[in-house]
């Protein structure tokens, strides 16, 4: 049995004789392609000109620098040059071994006369008197002679060796005047035998009529290798033609022994007194 489908007004045919969707007409086709040039033609102004335009220069994408690993902008180390004074290679070895003092020599025996390379190589401001120079805490005799005595002993039941260069475990310098320092608490690594003679914050000058223990000779006169300092003791004879001192000097290190610095005439050793030295 057949059923007849109802017709629809707007085709005006029934669905069962309507072609297929894929089965258009060459009049119908002609009409689409109408129409969408005609929507074409109709593009805004606007919208032409957003894509026929370039965007602004701030807006243009950066370009890649072509040197990989380097900012933009920036020079490679073959294209930048040095400029201005003082640019240049460093200075070679051969220049900086020239600067350099010769290193005294610590085995030069002192026996024959005053104590060869005792002296400490100048510090930094060390080698004139400073008037800024911390006065140190006062001291006894007593104290002091005990705290010369330490070195005698303190390297393994031997004397600490000499070196102007290094400083011993207690901070002093490994010198004449450093080891002196140390015995009358100046300040560390110690100040050298020419800030002692001239600083009068460290000392004042006397006569050798006026020493008594604790007081120094100083031979603040000459270079790093004849300089010297010793701290006197007591006088070993009568006629006080030699004394008792405690010295620290090239070849021996720390020794307790009768010396007689600055007792001859015209000699270089002069006395001076302690200012922290009490009694």
């Amino acid at each position: 049995m057949s059923r007849s489908l109802p017709r629809f007004p707007s085709f005006g045919r029934s669905v069962r004789s309507a072609r297929s969707p894929w089965s258009v007409r060459p009049k119908a086709l002609s009409s689409v392609t109408a129409l969408v040039l005609g929507l074409l033609m109709l593009t805004p102004p606007a919208v032409a000109r957003v894509v026929a335009e370039p965007p602004p220069a701030d807006q243009a994408a950066p370009q890649a620098d072509p040197r990989p690993g380097m900012e933009a902008g920036t020079e490679s180390p073959a294209d930048s040059q040095a400029e201005g004074p003082g640019e240049g290679p460093l200075d070679t070895e051969a220049d900086s071994a020239a600067d350099t003092d010769p290193e005294p020599d610590p085995e030069a025996d002192p026996i024959a006369g005053p104590p060869a390379g005792p002296e400490a190589l100048p510090e930094s401001g060390a080698t004139e008197a400073s008037p800024l120079a911390p006065v140190a805490p006062r001291i006894s005799w007593t104290d002091a002679r005990k705290r010369a005595h330490i070195w005698l002993t303190a390297n393994k039941g031997k004397p600490v060796p000499y070196n102007q260069r290094k400083v011993w475990k207690d901070g002093y310098r490994q010198d004449c005047s450093g080891y002196v320092s140390m015995a009358l608490r100046l300040p560390k690594p110690g100040p050298n035998t020419v800030a002692m003679a001239n600083d009068r914050k460290l000392t004042k000058p006397i006569t050798v009529k006026q020493l008594k223990s604790g007081d120094l000779l100083i031979d603040a006169i000459g270079n790093s290798r004849n300089r010297h300092v010793v701290i006197f003791e007591k006088w070993a004879n009568a006629k006080k033609t030699a004394y008792w001192a405690f010295e620290h000097r090239a070849g021996h290190g720390t020794q307790h022994r009768v010396v007689s610095y600055g007792l001859a005439k015209g000699t270089q050793f002069k006395p001076y007194r302690p200012v922290n030295l009490a009694g």
